[in-house]
């Protein structure tokens, strides 16, 4: 599954992305080189699964302690919705 399968609006590339206490860790999560969609007070992050399979998670807006190097990205088509893992 791709990010524009899911995510509500526009996705850019994001070179660092730093969320405030994700799950049960506490501490700050780290995502670099990915795909996000910020939309409706939510933030939607492609994640690359090993086995080439995607998914999203998606942590509220608030949480987002830094965006850096935000690129526009090539907008593939809109398919069917697929699923998301709220953290």
């Amino acid at each position: 599954m791709k990010l524009n399968e899911i995510a509500p609006g526009p996705i850019v590339k994001v070179g660092r992305l730093i969320i405030d206490s994700p799950g049960a860790s506490g501490g700050p999560g780290s995502y670099q080189d990915v795909e996000v969609c910020f939309a409706d007070g939510w933030v939607y992050v492609e994640v690359k699964e090993e086995d080439g399979e995607g998914s999203a998670n998606v942590y509220p807006a608030h949480r987002v302690k830094l965006a850096f190097n935000v690129q526009p990205t090539k907008q593939e088509p809109k398919r069917a919705r697929g699923s998301a893992h709220f953290v």
